[in-house]
C-alpha cells in the first residue's frame, strides 16, 4: 500500500514539467483548462490487441532503452547466467514482436531466468500484464482493478498539480518507464477531453503503466476523487 503524500508545492525534482504553475487556473468559456503547458507530443491512442502483453509498442527499440537505463540490473542477470544461457537470453530479449509474440517472448524469458531471482523485476520493467488484469464495464469503458481512472479527469486542477503532490510516483515512473513512455504519460494526464477521449486516455494509461505503477496510480485517483 503506497502512502498518500500530502500536497507540497515546494517539492521539485528533475522530470519534464507537467505544468507551468502550481496554482489552479480557471476554465475558459469552452471548458478548456488554461495555464497548462501544451507539449507538442503525438499521443497514438488506440485500442491495443490482446496479444500485446507488455507496455512496449516498439518492443525491440524500447527494450534497448530499458537495458541502457538499468545496466546494474542486467549486469546482475549476466553474472547469474553461464555464457551460453546469457547469449540465449540476449537473443530472445531483442527478438522482434513479429517474430516472437509477447506471450512466447515472456515465456522464453521466464525459462531462461528460472534459476535467478530476476523474473519479477524484469516483468516490472517491461510492464508485463496478464490478459485478465484489464477489465471493461457494461459500457465498454476500460477499468483497472474496478477503479474508473478517468474520474480524475473531472478535476483538471488536481491533474495539474499531480507532479508536485505525488513526487515519489513520478520518480518511480522515471525509474521504470522509457523516456518515450514517460513523455506520453505526462502528455496524456493533462490532455483535455476535447483532444483525448476517456477511452483513449484509459488506453494510454493502461498501456504505459506497469502493474505496480498502476496500483500506485489507482490509489492516487481514489484519494483525489474522494477528497473533499
Amino acid at each position: 500500500m503506497m502512502d498518500v503524500i500530502p500536497r507540497n508545492s515546494s517539492v521539485t525534482f528533475d522530470l519534464p514539467a507537467l505544468i507551468t504553475t502550481t496554482e489552479p487556473e480557471a476554465l475558459d468559456a469552452e471548458g478548456d483548462y488554461q495555464g497548462l503547458a501544451s507539449p507538442c507530443i503525438d499521443i497514438n491512442a488506440h485500442i491495443i490487441p490482446s496479444t500485446i502483453l507488455v507496455a512496449l509498442l516498439d518492443r525491440e527499440r524500447e527494450m534497448n532503452e530499458i537495458v541502457s537505463h538499468n545496466r546494474p540490473f542486467f549486469s546482475s542477470i549476466r553474472q547469474q547466467l553461464d555464457p551460453v544461457r546469457w547469449a540465449a537470453f540476449e537473443s530472445v530479449l531483442y527478438t522482434k514482436r513479429q517474430e516472437l509474440p509477447d506471450k512466447e517472448w515472456i515465456a522464453g524469458i521466464e525459462y531462461l531466468l528460472r534459476q535467478t531471482s530476476s523474473v519479477g523485476t524484469f516483468k516490472e520493467l517491461v510492464g508485463y500484464i496478464e490478459n485478465d488484469q484489464i477489465f471493461a464495464d457494461d459500457d465498454g469503458q476500460d477499468l483497472t482493478g474496478n477503479v474508473d481512472l478517468s474520474r480524475i479527469r473531472s478535476h483538471p486542477e488536481r491533474l495539474a498539480t499531480l507532479k508536485s503532490s505525488y513526487p515519489q510516483f513520478f520518480i518511480n515512473c522515471q525509474q521504470i518507464l522509457s523516456e518515450d513512455q514517460l513523455l506520453q504519460l505526462q502528455a496524456a494526464l493533462i490532455a483535455p477531453i476535447s483532444k483525448l477521449s476517456d477511452e483513449q486516455w484509459n488506453d494510454v494509461i493502461n498501456r504505459t503503466l506497469s502493474p505496480n505503477l498502476m496500483d500506485q496510480f489507482k490509489e492516487i485517483v481514489e484519494y483525489e476523487v474522494d477528497v473533499v
